[in-house]
């Protein structure tokens, strides 16, 4: 943090240099000016933080001073020491926004506690700037102005090393976030906490002096201690980056936290350090989708028991962690596939209400493996539900089958059988073919041949008889088809041949 104290007589320059131990309060740089014109000119130059300045000055006024300064983008935080204790400088002061009004000669300890109580708050509102950019960073590229507010940041709590943690699955507040985080060894002088959306925390967290390697190694084991005793029942992932010195390395380092958090969503463990060896992430391709598309309708139409489903479950998230694919495209593709079973038990009769979660409920499990055995869980779930309306659904198809057996030769086309017993004709069509291996329209055929041949043999009817009984439309009709399945023709058959 820089101070600037402007003041024209050289005594007081020299006592406070001597008396103040500016170190001590936080304050790396201190310089001198000693007129107002001179005090402007070095608050552009070097952008202070701190400012003491003296109201009766040559060339500008203390107060003329503060009025030009107001006008700059950047401006430090004032305190006046003067010997002049009178009403209307001290209201214009206070106009000025000036932090703190003194009185000469100087109180070391009284101007020590007013140093110290402007660094709370320059660093209170820096803390708040310090947030905002990190919020900007993780969407957005640094520019140049982002660049020069970090500076000015890692200037006012002398940040030479920190690191960026991405935490998934926290449902606390950021208040208990940095209770939890204050008491640490190796304490950051700064910790900056931004809440993303899905239970997502950005931290920051800075340390005043180079920390070392091993250092680091043993605070990220203190953290991950700390983070599993303060919160026994939450199911956490936390990524951590390498070490960052430059102000510059602060997006770079963002991202090898979200990495490496992606890593722990896949691994199933807590802390994960960033390493340059992780694996690449890969896409889920149309050829993906094709696939799991046609196997989440067959599975969930044909072949509905948990063994399949549990099989091609199984074998969709086996497939995401070969991908290694982003998370919040994982949580997408569930919502999808999950949407897709219930949308086909629907069309298939077996539930009545969409039941599909929400992207928000999919976050909750901030691992593969945990969001796995939820899908799992609740399709099994959904299966035992499910039974007594297969099994009805498994009734009706047999009694449509009887209702052919004994129809034979009545208007059986596939809408009009499904309309008298109530289903859409694809849901028939498709059952039937499930529960007997065979068409429809090609059962039907088969049990109306089959009793034209029991006709032929055993009555002396003509077969334009014998076709209008078994339903077919005429006698031609009837000999095509039956030629066709039986290789010989009505009479034929008739004779034996």
């Amino acid at each position: 943090m820089k101070l600037l104290i402007a003041d024209d007589q050289q005594s007081l320059h020299t006592f406070l240099d001597k008396m103040m131990d500016w170190t001590k309060l936080g304050i790396s740089q201190v310089t001198h000016a000693y007129d107002g014109k001179e005090t402007i000119e070095m608050v552009k130059q070097l952008q202070p933080d701190l400012l003491i300045i003296d109201i009766q000055m040559p060339f500008l006024s203390g107060i003329d001073t503060l009025k030009e300064l107001n006008e700059l983008h950047f401006k430090p935080k004032a305190l006046i020491l003067s010997a002049y204790d009178e009403f209307e400088y001290a209201r214009e002061a206070l106009r000025l926004s000036v932090t703190q009004y003194l009185l000469k000669p100087v109180d070391t300890e009284q101007l020590e506690a007013a140093v110290e109580e402007m660094i709370v708050s320059i660093r209170s509102e820096q803390q708040e700037k310090l947030e905002e950019i990190l919020s900007h960073v993780t969407e957005h590229d640094p520019n140049k102005k982002w660049l020069e507010n970090a500076e000015h940041i890692w200037r006012v709590f002398n940040i030479e090393s920190y690191i960026v943690l991405t935490v998934s699955g926290h449902s606390e507040s950021k208040e208990e976030v940095l209770a939890m985080l204050n008491g640490l060894e190796q304490q950051p002088v700064v910790i900056a906490v931004q809440s993303q959306h899905g239970r997502r925390f950005v931290i920051l967290l800075g340390w005043s002096y180079k920390l070392r390697q091993e250092q680091l190694i043993l605070f990220y084991d203190q953290l991950e201690e700390r983070w599993k005793t303060s919160f026994p029942d939450q199911k956490l992932v936390i990524g951590g980056s390498k070490l960052g010195t430059l102000v510059t390395e602060v997006r770079g380092l963002v991202e090898q936290s979200r990495l490496a958090q992606i890593e722990g969503f896949y691994e199933d463990t807590l802390m994960n350090v960033y390493s340059d060896t992780r694996v690449s992430m890969d896409s889920w391709t149309v050829q993906h989708y094709l696939k799991f598309n046609q196997a989440f309708e067959e599975k969930f139409a044909l072949d509905f028991t948990f063994t399949n489903v549990k099989e091609l479950i199984t074998s969709l998230f086996d497939t995401i962690h070969k991908l290694k694919l982003e998370p919040e495209e994982v949580y997408a593709l569930v919502k999808y596939y999950w949407s897709m079973a219930v949308q086909t038990m629907q069309q298939e009769q077996r539930i009545s209400a969409d039941v599909a979660p929400s992207i928000e409920r999919l976050q909750q499990y901030v691992t593969l493996a945990e969001l796995k055995h939820y899908f799992i869980s609740e399709m099994s779930k959904l299966i035992v539900d499910t039974d007594g309306a297969a099994l009805q659904t498994e009734e009706v198809i047999t009694r449509v089958k009887d209702y052919v057996d004994r129809h034979y030769g009545e208007e059986l086309s596939l809408q009009h059988v499904a309309d008298r017993f109530r289903m859409d004709k694809y849901q028939l069509s498709r059952l039937f073919k499930h529960q007997y291996g065979i068409n429809y329209w090609q059962y039907v055929t088969t049990v109306r041949l089959n009793k034209a041949a029991e006709l032929l043999t055993g009555t002396t009817l003509k077969n334009n008889a014998i076709a209008e009984m078994t339903g077919f439309v005429d006698e031609s009709h009837l000999s095509k088809t039956f030629k066709k399945h039986f290789n010989v023709s009505p009479k034929e058959y008739r004779t034996g041949k």
